[in-house]
């Protein structure tokens, strides 16, 4: 009985070895079977869809996000170019919200570091220093520095305002030479001032 035994068990572990060394085993752990990992992976067109969307709703917040800038053209040559002309912009357009104390007889007053302007004009700071020359040569801004702080800058609007009248002279004196003398008669209206009488 116990001869028996033995020669079972000695079997069980024959056939358990011809198992684990036959061909079948080896097929049955090839990694050849596993599923390849592209099919794992997201479909690539799909990904590309995710990212163009998302990237298209970060442009549509940044946009969005950020005040608009008030540019006129008619400082472009007061002021001597186009880059001026937004720096010049950008600083009239802070006296609409400016307190009463900002005001000092002709002129505003306003305190403005490099980094704002960059961020609310896109105009960098090489470019800032000759936006600021410019103005200066033209009679149109003074500006005072400190160390550590920002700029304060005056906008002299008396200047500003003479040199929008001498621009516009030309025209003025267009529209008066189509405007028959005894025009203020006919119409009803009174005479347009002469550019000379607004200047005054």
């Amino acid at each position: 009985m116990g001869a028996n035994k033995v020669t079972h068990l000695s079997n069980r572990h024959e056939r358990r070895a011809r198992r684990a060394n036959s061909p079948a085993a080896d097929v049955a752990l090839a990694p050849t079977d596993l599923p390849p990992i592209e099919r794992l992976t997201p479909d690539a067109p799909a990904a590309n869809n995710l990212h163009g969307a998302l990237l298209g709703q970060a442009v549509l917040l940044d946009w969005l996000g950020q005040a608009p800038i008030s540019f006129h053209r008619a400082y472009v040559d007061i002021a001597g170019g186009v880059v001026p002309a937004l720096w010049l912009s950008s600083a009239m357009a802070r006296m609409v919200h400016a307190p009463r104390e900002s005001f000092q007889g002709d002129t505003f007053v306003f305190a403005m570091s490099g980094h704002d302007c960059e961020q609310e004009t896109g105009i960098s700071r090489g470019q800032q220093e000759t936006c600021r020359r410019q103005l200066i040569a033209a009679g149109l801004i003074s500006e005072q520095s400190g160390q550590r702080k920002p700029i304060v800058y005056r906008l002299h609007l008396d200047a500003i305002a003479r040199a929008l009248i001498e621009q516009a002279e030309p025209l003025a004196q267009m529209f008066q030479q189509l405007q028959p003398q005894d025009g203020a008669m006919d119409s009803g209206f009174p005479a347009l001032p002469t550019v000379r009488q607004i200047a005054k």
